[in-house]
């Protein structure tokens, strides 16, 4: 056995078959604490990544087989953890079906134990999950409810996440103003208490620089990722460093440059693939497409979006189907725009599918690519069927006039209106 917390995904697969070994020999406490000190009470699996063994790990704990087993040995919080853990894992694999029902259980168990922080935290582990599967208005119930806990018991943690969360959920269906004031909040959070980053890091940091990116603040979303991403190399997390670097890679896209934007979405999509992070790829793929149409790859670009697509549909990963449907749009756009008239057929259903896709789940930002797509198509026509009227519209509405061109800076100031006290976070 390898001596201390696992740093290979072939030490990680022999302490997971031990502890499924033990488990089935009724030696659940051992068990747990193999957990905990060879697999760093499950962090490992975000620092080698590996979804898919993490939710083997948790699952040997909580899953039908051998849950009964470790009832009876290990606390109801430790159960709770393990089932948790499986609706994380799973769902960073891709597996959103087992990752509702694990989470959901875990929030069951909560709320009878009354386990207000572990509540709170599976039920910001669901909002995500929801917002993948792009049901907007259940995952905002659940943020809400996490937030309402954290405010209940002065948790600036739980209060920082939930707003993170709710801002993620309220940019998907183009609430733009909600989105501002809660990733706003949960910045100032960060200013002003913890010492290990000026601003949101993690998946927190990726998330508000995605919408800065998208509401076009393009120079905040790269010093906040900047910021992020050094965080999280000090920290060993690889699963948010290969975060960073897809928000790097969109940004170096949308300022054309295409060496720097390959360079990181290429490094992005080894880390999810590696790590069996699926959601990740599709949304990475779909760049990979753009960065390979772009740079008249048009083949390698296919392959991109067909493989997004593979991922995407068949997982109901709605956000991400959206985008790699729009991508295929503006790959038929370019090979129409060269000669092949036939392509723009094939390119239209793409793009109809997700103009239909994202009003059905009213995925605003969704809406707008896949409109742009039929814009592109329509330039490769020669034609104009007011395709880039309804995408200016809708742009207008996203990206109203007088957003705060700085927030990072606004966020400073306001903290240092309120005379901070900086205390780390306590989750690393």
């Amino acid at each position: 056995m390898p001596a201390g917390t696992v740093a290979s995904r072939a030490d990680a697969l022999r302490v997971v078959e031990v502890i499924e070994l033990l488990i089935d020999a009724g030696q659940c406490p051992a068990a747990d604490s193999m957990y905990r000190n060879r697999c760093d009470n499950g962090r490992v699996w975000k620092h080698l990544p590996a979804a898919r063994l993490g939710q083997r790990a948790a699952a040997a704990f909580a899953a039908p087989p051998r849950r009964a087993t470790c009832a009876t040995q290990l606390t109801a919080t430790r159960l709770s953890h393990y089932m948790n853990g499986v609706g994380l894992f799973a769902m960073n694999a891709g597996d959103l079906a087992t990752a509702e029902e694990y989470l959901a259980l875990g929030i069951r168990r909560g709320r009878d134990a009354k386990e207000t922080a572990n509540l709170a935290v599976r039920l910001q582990n669901l909002a995500l999950c929801l917002g993948h599967l792009g049901q907007v208005g259940p995952g905002r119930d659940a943020a809400a409810e996490a937030l309402a806990y954290g405010e209940t018991a002065g948790d600036r943690n739980i209060i920082e996440d939930a707003n993170v969360f709710m801002g993620m959920l309220a940019s998907l269906v183009g609430d733009t103003a909600e989105a501002e004031k809660r990733f706003l909040t949960a910045d100032q959070i960060v200013v002003r208490e913890e010492t290990e980053s000026d601003h949101l890091y993690s998946i927190r940091g990726t998330l508000w620089a995605d919408f800065l990116t998208r509401t076009g603040r393009h120079d905040s979303a790269r010093m906040l990722t900047r910021s992020n991403i050094d965080t999280c190399r000090r920290y060993g997390s690889t699963e948010d460093v290969a975060r960073c670097d897809q928000v790097l890679g969109h940004l170096a896209l949308a300022a054309g440059d295409n060496t720097a934007a390959g360079g990181h979405l290429t490094a992005a999509a080894a880390v999810f693939r590696d790590g069996d992070y699926l959601i990740e790829l599709a949304i990475t793929l779909a760049d990979l497409a753009e960065h390979a149409r772009v740079s008249e790859d048009l083949d390698g670009a296919e392959r991109h979006v067909t493989e997004a697509i593979a991922i995407a549909a068949p997982r109901g990963l709605m956000p991400a189907q959206c985008a790699a449907l729009a991508a295929r749009a503006r790959i038929r756009a370019t090979l129409a725009a060269a000669g092949d008239l036939d392509q723009l057929y094939s390119g239209r259903d793409a793009a109809d599918a997700a103009v239909r896709l994202a009003a059905r789940h009213q995925l605003a930002w969704c809406e707008l690519d896949a409109l742009r797509a039929h814009a592109l198509l329509d330039q490769a026509e020669g034609v104009d069927r007011g395709w880039a009227a309804r995408a200016g519209a809708l742009h207008a509405r996203l990206v109203p006039p007088g957003l705060d061109p700085d927030p990072l800076a606004t966020a400073e100031r306001l903290v240092a209106e309120q005379k901070p006290s900086r205390k780390p976070r306590t989750d690393g």
